[in-house]
């Protein structure tokens, strides 16, 4: 898919909503489709083009083929790699090296040939800044008057570009072919745009720019024009964020994104429109709703005399209605004082009656419980004389079952026994056989044992089996044991790291966060107790910030040795260390510092006479640390013996000064080896060596941004063990289950062989204690059978009879418990009725009580009803009167009017009606003109509306466009990474490289990984910067095609594509570069190089050979 295919679908999304988006639409620079049809194009193109600018300077000789290819004509050659922007002329007068110069271009393959300084890249300066491009776009100066020749104030740029084809730009007006002059000053510049007849047709930029977007050229896109520096600049890093860079720009997806960014902020601000939009049409509604309510003020008035009017006849009949409700509601309330008069002399006729009734009902209860009381305890005396019988029973039926079930447990055992008996009669019946049986016996006797013996073989083996696969499972789970603890140790050595990093990335302007987030607080705390004098002198520390080493390789030795004491602080006395770790534990409880306690001399010791003096290759550690404080140097030397310590990069000097005695220099404590593998060694008589672990220097001479670098490039280390770990221990895990598995098996074997050799030892031991019948025992069987049987039928009959006895024993005590339960129910129902007349007498006397303390509570309450009475009828009357006053004088304002409001609301409005009478008529305002502006203001507001109704919908449709246009350069993105991996794999597979293109959109990378002819091998180059400088010349021009392959341009130009590579790499990529334009006739490309070209020209290449340049 060519970038001028996604163009074509960006045009036809814009189409869409360029009816409703005027200002928001992305609006792509490159119209319609680029399939073209060129064999369509007639061949009077190219002798058109041949025939122009004949007025021209001389141009440079190229060397052409001297025999064409029988199979293909010139003009068919024309044809087919004809196209609109192709460069066929270049004229540079006073530019740069150039005095006056010309050249031809091929309209498909040019090699541009010549020493450096002979003005290859000048050419193509030219063709940047010919084309519209700035000073800056060319590498070579930053200001266009730069650029002119010395000793000219003028220079001119030519550039004849092809306009054959069905994009052709204005081809009635320019013809076949545009030619575009820029002039340079010291000054300023200026362009003139000449058609194929060379008139001039404009002078204007904008012209220009038209005539690029339409031949969609792109001089300042570095993958269609790439220069000497670029070229150089992409051969050294090939860093992925530029890559990135490159990739976006080469297919201008960073313009679409561009485009999309401003549509996105162009919708926010239509929002805001929207927003103020809608608040003024708002603001006007409500404007015509003030006009219309005073304009229906000015009609009202009139209204306003009437309607007071009528006002105030309801208002006289509302208080009608209150005063007919209010009498309504006194007759309801006398009706029930009445009532309650009536009910209360009719109770005073009947409470006498009452009372007398009462006490007779409590007397006949009376009577009724005593009659019941004297019936219960008689037939309590007869349920008590039940239950003892019931009891008697109960003990007799418990006595027979006692004897029924030994009657049934010795009939069982004598049943049992008999039939022992019977079963060994039978056997030692059998006397004519034991011979046989005892033969058969031997045999099978025989067969186990062997049997027994390979089982305990074979248990043996499935035993020590079992033992190595135990032994085997405990070393798989201490493995996994050991790599979960590495686990666990890694991820806090990464949250380690990561805080670490957190801290010296929040304190990178603190020098001394690389000792601690907390250090500078230390020292400033420290400085404010010197300054108020509770430090004799002020403490030094850390102690590595202190200390330099200005020869790199000696810098993580150093540190090495001297450890722990980098972060150390001296002090000069007790009383000052008691101090320092009081501060320390105030202010930086977290912390461990070391504290050194030292008497403070302001002079270095003098170690001449018990230093080593070093000998050749090797150097004194004392010297090679330079200390800015002497205290330090003193520390270092008490502490550590600096001034008896070598190093060396040799590990034979070591060993010849540390092996023999007599060849040890005096005072030497050991010898370190710096260079890898890092040795240390300690002198004769005592000669040792031990291998060092040198980890880079992380506090001396290190500022925090490096710092960073090592504590990140620690973190990478760390993930990457982690995850190391985590497949060995995955790994480990299958390997244990396996084990367990293994060991299952095998414990299940060995069980089973257990198994059979307990049933085999139990069946031989039978076999081996087996007891043949004797003959003489039968007789005593016999009879003791017999005697036996006879038991058995004595206690069969007992047992029939103590069945017997049971049960009539259970039935008569059934019967009794029948006759209880009947008596037992009796009882209940007298105490059940017992209760309900006491609990009526209860009832009947409480009535008694109330009705005798009602007597005077009665009278009371007659009094208040009389009371009650009179003062509602007195109410009434009074109402009454009222009433009829009232209806007189709403007679006289009217017919009665049923309304339903209070006369309270009714009178406030005609309060408000008769103040607003009062004020008279509202003059200040005409009807007519009033009425015309409200009219006015509606179709103002009605094409308001209509507007704001258009910007919603355009917003929403501009919102929608720039989703779908966002979701279409993700799906694009994703397939230009897929075809630029697809070709940048075929063009690596040639030399038999293997590579991959990883692209993270996320962070905006693009990582390059090659391996040349290798990859067989575990450690195979992978990284683009360990390749050697012709396979990364020949990685980059593959990933340049790559990137051709994705995009369509009219002409390519490349600068020293070749200068790292060797000459079988040149030789590939040269063959590379043939192919490439060969196989697309319709591109020009333009090949710049200072080296020697065995290549010759064809039909479709071109080879333009630069002369020398002039030295002075």
């Amino acid at each position: 898919m060519s970038l001028s295919l996604c163009r074509k679908r960006r045009t036809q999304a814009n189409d869409d909503v360029s009816s409703v988006c005027t200002n928001s639409t992305i609006v792509t620079k490159h119209l319609g489709a680029r399939q073209r049809r060129r064999d369509e194009l007639p061949a009077a193109g190219a002798e058109k083009s041949a025939k122009a600018q004949e007025d021209g300077p001389s141009c440079s000789q190229a060397k052409r083929p001297r025999h064409s290819t029988p199979h293909m004509s010139t003009s068919q050659i024309t044809r087919e790699a004809a196209r609109c922007g192709k460069i066929k002329k270049v004229v540079l007068l006073n530019f740069m090296c150039h005095a006056n110069y010309c050249i031809e271009l091929h309209p498909r393959v040019n090699f541009m040939v010549g020493r450096n300084g002979c003005g290859k890249s000048a050419i193509l300066a030219a063709l940047v800044v010919g084309m519209g491009g700035r000073a800056r776009a060319t590498n070579r100066s930053t200001a266009l008057h730069s650029l002119i020749r010395n000793g000219q104030s003028t220079a001119r740029v030519e550039i004849t570009i092809s306009n054959e084809g069905v994009e052709a730009f204005k081809p009635e007006v320019y013809g076949d072919q545009i030619t575009i002059v820029r002039t340079i000053t010291q000054t300023a510049s200026n362009y003139k745009i000449k058609n194929s007849r060379g008139h001039i047709v404009s002078e204007k930029f904008d012209e220009l720019k038209r005539i690029i977007e339409i031949h969609n050229i792109q001089v300042d896109n570095p993958a269609f024009v790439m220069n000497q520096d670029s070229a150089r600049e992409f051969l050294k890093d090939m860093e992925p964020k530029k890559n990135y860079q490159l990739f976006l720009k080469a297919t201008q997806l960073d313009s679409i994104q561009e485009q999309l960014y401003k549509c996105f902020y162009e919708y926010k601000d239509h929002q805001e429109r929207i927003k103020f939009i809608e608040k003024k049409l708002n603001q006007d509604q409500q404007k015509i709703i003030d006009f219309e309510s005073e304009y229906s003020k000015l009609l009202s008035f009139a209204q306003l005399k009437h309607e007071t009017n009528r006002k105030k006849s309801e208002y006289e009949w509302s208080i009608v209605n209150r005063l007919e409700l209010e009498i309504s509601t006194m007759e309801k309330a006398l009706a029930d004082v009445i009532r309650d008069r009536d009910k209360l002399e009719e109770q005073a006729q009947r409470k006498n009656e009452i009372e007398n009734e009462h006490k007779g009902e409590i007397e006949e209860c009376k009577k009724i419980i005593e009659s019941c009381r004297t019936e219960y305890s008689e037939k309590n005396e007869y349920c008590q004389s039940i239950n003892a019988r019931l009891k008697e029973k109960s003990n007799a039926c418990h006595g027979l079952k006692c004897d029924v079930e030994s009657c049934k447990k010795r009939v069982s055992h004598l049943e049992s026994l008999i039939a022992d008996l019977e079963q060994n009669i039978a056997q030692r019946s059998k006397t004519m056989g034991v011979e046989e049986l005892r033969q058969r016996n031997e045999t099978e006797l025989e067969t186990l044992t062997k049997e027994q013996a390979e089982n305990k073989a074979m248990s043996e083996s499935a035993k020590r089996e079992h033992e190595i696969f135990v032994e085997n499972k405990s070393q798989k789970e201490e493995e996994c044991r050991n790599i979960r603890s590495q686990i666990e140790n890694s991820s806090r050595h990464i949250d380690n790291l990561k805080r670490e990093i957190t801290n010296l990335q929040g304190n990178k302007k603190n020098r001394f966060s690389i000792y601690g987030h907390e250090m500078q607080a230390l020292l400033e705390e420290i400085d404010r107790h010197y300054r108020a004098g509770k430090f004799s002198e002020r403490p030094r520390g850390p102690i590595g910030s202190y200390l330099d080493v200005p020869e790199q390789k000696y810098r993580d030795v150093v540190e090495n040795q001297i450890g722990g004491l980098l972060r150390a602080f001296l002090v000069n006395n007790t009383a000052d260390r008691v101090l320092l770790n009081k501060i320390i534990k105030q202010r930086c409880p977290n912390m461990h510092v070391t504290i050194v306690t030292a008497k403070f001399l302001n002079k270095v010791h003098d170690v001449r006479g018990g230093c080593v003096r070093p000998p050749q290759g090797t150097c004194l550690l004392y010297d090679v640390i330079k200390c800015r404080d002497a205290v330090v140097m003193n520390c270092l030397i008490d502490q550590l013996n600096v001034d008896t310590i070598l190093l060396t990069d040799n590990k034979n000097t070591a060993e010849h000064l540390t092996m023999q005695q007599e060849q040890v220099p005096q005072n030497l404590r050991k010898i370190i080896v710096a260079s890898q593998p890092a040795l240390e060694y300690f002198p004769d008589p005592k000669f040792r060596m031990y291998s060092l672990t040198i980890r880079p220097a992380r506090l001396i001479q290190v500022n925090v941004d490096e710092c960073i670098r090592q504590r990140e490039h620690e973190y990478r280390v760390a993930v990457a063990e982690k995850a190391e770990l985590q497949t060995a221990f995955e790994q480990a895990q299958r390997a244990l289950s396996a084990a367990l598995n293994q060991f299952k098996e095998k414990q299940t074997l060995m069980q089973r062989h257990m198994d059979k050799a307990m049933r085999l030892e139990q069946r031989i031991e039978e076999l081996r204690n087996f007891e043949y019948p004797n003959t003489n025992e039968l007789c005593i069987l016999q009879k003791e059978l017999d005697e036996n049987e006879n038991k058995l039928q004595q206690y069969k009959t007992k047992l029939d009879v103590k069945r017997k006895e049971f049960a009539d024993a259970e039935n008569a005590k059934q019967n009794v418990e029948i006759e209880m339960r009947k008596h037992t129910a009796k009882l209940s129902e007298i105490q059940r009725k017992i209760r309900e007349k006491e609990n009526e007498i209860n009832d009947l006397q409480m009535r008694l009580r109330s009705v005798l303390d009602s007597s005077q509570k009665f009278d009371d309450k007659k009094k208040r009803i009389e009371d009650r009475i009179q003062t509602e009828e007195a109410n009434k009357s009074s109402k009454l009167q009222e009433l009829n006053n009232q209806l007189k004088v709403a007679r006289k304002r009217g017919e009665r009017i049923n309304t339903q409001r209070s006369p309270q609301d009714i009178l406030d409005e005609i309060k408000l009606s008769e103040a607003k009478l009062k004020q008279g008529a509202p003059l200040k305002e005409d009807p007519a003109k009033l009425e015309e502006e409200i009219k006015r203001l509606k179709r103002t507001l009605a094409v308001d509306r209509s507007l704001f109704e258009t910007l919603k919908l355009v917003t929403e449709q501009l919102k929608k466009s720039h989703a779908i246009r966002m979701n279409f350069v993700r799906h694009f993105k994703g397939h230009m990474v897929t075809m630029l991996q697809y070709t940048f794999n075929n063009v690596l597979s040639k030399r038999r490289f293997t590579g991959k293109i990883e692209v993270n959109h996320k962070e905006q990378t693009m990582e390059i990984s090659v391996v040349p002819r290798d990859n067989h091998i575990a450690d195979a180059v992978t990284n683009t910067r360990a390749l050697s400088g012709g396979e990364r010349s020949y990685t980059t021009v593959a990933f340049l095609i790559s990137l051709w392959a994705c995009v369509d341009h009219p002409f390519f130009f490349l600068d020293e594509y070749d200068v790292f590579a060797d000459e079988v790499n040149r030789e590939y990529m040269t063959r590379l570069l043939k192919f490439e334009g060969e196989k697309r006739p319709n591109r020009q490309f333009v090949f710049l190089t200072p080296q020697d070209m065995s290549i010759e020209a064809t039909d479709y290449i071109r080879i333009h050979r630069l002369a020398e340049p002039i030295r002075n």
